[in-house]
C-alpha cells in the first residue's frame, strides 16, 4: 500500500522537489545494484559523466555557481558583492576538484579494474560454497 502523500517519514533519498539530487541518488542506487564487473565498467562511464573537464556535471555545476555569482553581484542589496565573491570562490573550488580528480585519471583507473577473483588472498568469495552432503544409507 503506498504511503499517504502527507507522510513525513524520512527516506534515504532527497525530498521530491530536489530533482537533481534525486537523479544523483538514482545513479548511486543503480551502481550499487550491479555486479562487480559491470559496476567497474558502468562506474567508469558515470565518473566520466561527472568528472569530464569540459562537459562533466561538476564542471557544469561550477558554471552554474559562476552564473549565480554574476547575477547576485548586480543585486541592489549590500550583501550582493560578498555573496558574489562566495559563489565565485565555490565555482573555483569545484573546478579545482574537477581538475585534481581528472588529473588523477580516476576514470581510466576505474575502467581498468576487474572483479576480484574468489581465490585472491584476503578476499572472501561473495557466496561461500557448502560442502557436498553425503547420501544417506538406507537401512534394510
Amino acid at each position: 500500500m503506498p504511503a499517504p502523500e502527507n507522510d513525513s517519514t524520512p527516506t534515504n533519498g532527497p525530498a521530491p522537489e530536489y530533482i537533481y539530487g534525486r537523479g544523483i541518488s538514482n545513479l548511486v542506487d543503480h551502481l550499487n545494484g550491479l555486479d562487480d564487473t559491470t559496476a567497474f565498467m558502468v562506474g567508469s562511464e558515470i565518473l566520466n559523466q561527472i568528472l569530464h573537464p569540459e562537459h562533466g556535471a561538476l564542471e557544469k555545476i561550477a558554471d552554474l555557481l559562476e552564473a549565480a555569482s554574476e547575477r547576485v553581484r548586480d543585486s541592489p542589496s549590500d550583501d550582493g558583492w560578498d555573496l558574489s565573491a562566495d559563489l565565485q570562490h565555490a565555482a573555483e573550488q569545484t573546478r579545482d576538484l574537477v581538475s585534481s580528480l581528472h588529473d588523477d585519471r580516476l576514470v581510466t583507473r576505474t575502467r581498468s579494474l576487474r572483479a576480484a577473483p574468489a581465490s585472491r588472498p584476503g578476499h572472501a568469495p561473495a557466496v561461500v560454497p557448502r560442502p557436498p552432503i553425503a547420501p544417506q544409507r538406507r537401512s534394510c
